[in-house]
């Protein structure tokens, strides 16, 4: 069972947005944890934009139980 693990950007004008992309970029890594990121989509947009990257997101409701699935 891979661990769990829940992130934040930080200061939506500060490097955290950036980092967070730059992280799950990284498909090895990202791939050893379920990873729940936790704010506002566009903060996390414009970090993937800032390390000039793109992925999906899916937004999950983390009170319906199961976390790692869609959003119900």
């Amino acid at each position: 069972m891979k661990p769990r693990l829940a992130l934040i950007p930080g200061d939506p004008s500060g490097i955290g947005p950036e980092l967070v992309a730059r992280l799950l970029s990284d498909r090895e890594l990202a791939g050893r944890a379920d990873i729940l990121l936790i704010g506002d989509r566009a903060v996390f947009e414009r970090g993937m934009s800032q390390a000039d990257l793109t992925f999906g997101l899916a937004a999950c409701d983390p009170g319906a139980g199961d976390w790692t699935g869609p959003a119900g």
